[in-house]
């Protein structure tokens, strides 16, 4: 992806916050790749398996929407704010 943005685990752990709280949904997540959907035709993907090397990068329009009929392994209702407590506990327990 050409536009990637770089990240700390701070940054990322802000961000991933922000769409939770802005109402997105979590669509696929391995324990360190985050695919969030934001709207139909909008996706964020957030690496953030390397700590203070995590990137964040996007699925735009018919992308998007591709990717989003896609199966999600995130039914779970408070998938999105399980893994992310998950994470918050991780990254502030290292930073302390």
């Amino acid at each position: 992806m050409e536009n990637t943005i770089k990240l700390d685990s701070r940054q990322t752990l802000t961000i991933l916050e922000s769409y939770l709280k802005a109402g997105a949904r979590l669509h696929h997540f391995n324990g360190a790749q985050w695919y969030i959907a934001i709207s139909e035709d909008l996706v964020a993907i957030i690496d953030s398996g390397r700590r203070d090397d995590c990137t964040l990068d996007f699925f735009t329009g018919d992308k998007a929407v591709s990717y989003l009929e896609t199966g999600s392994n995130c039914q779970e209702e408070n998938a999105f704010e399980d893994s992310f407590e998950s994470y918050k506990e991780l990254i502030v327990g290292v930073c302390v």
